[in-house]
Formats: structure tokens, C-alpha cells, sequence
């Protein structure tokens, strides 16, 4: 049964780190009750734009600061 197999692994978990798994499921199971679904935002630099881009934005770096 899939929570035995939740339970297991969460024996294996340091103690010092079960606060963090108890939160983690508190408030993912606080989320289900309110029917809210946290959409994950990257932080700042956080996503990758391509290679043209990063091509492009050095170009312009350049010649702006005359590097």
C-alpha cells in the first residue's frame, strides 16, 4: 500500500529533518483543503533564455559599453 511505503521512507528521514517533512505535508495537505494549487516561480536568473539570446544580449552589451 502506497502509505506504508510513505511511512517507510519517512523512518529513514534524520530526525533534525522531520520538522521539514511535517511541514511540507501540513501545508500541501492545508493546500488540498482549500482546493489552492501553488504554481512554482522561478527565481530571478532562474530560467534559461537560449543561447541566441545570451548571443544577443552580450552583442549589445558590448557595443552599449564599448567592451
Amino acid at each position: 500500500m502506497l502509505q506504508e511505503q510513505i511511512f517507510d521512507e519517512i523512518k529513514q528521514i534524520p530526525s533534525e529533518k522531520l520538522a521539514e517533512i511535517y511541514d511540507l505535508i501540513h501545508y500541501f495537505r492545508i493546500g488540498l483543503l482549500h482546493g489552492q494549487t501553488t504554481v512554482a516561480k522561478p527565481l530571478a536568473g532562474q530560467f534559461n533564455m537560449g543561447d541566441e539570446t545570451d548571443d544577443a544580449r552580450l552583442d549589445y552589451l558590448q557595443q552599449r559599453y564599448q567592451l
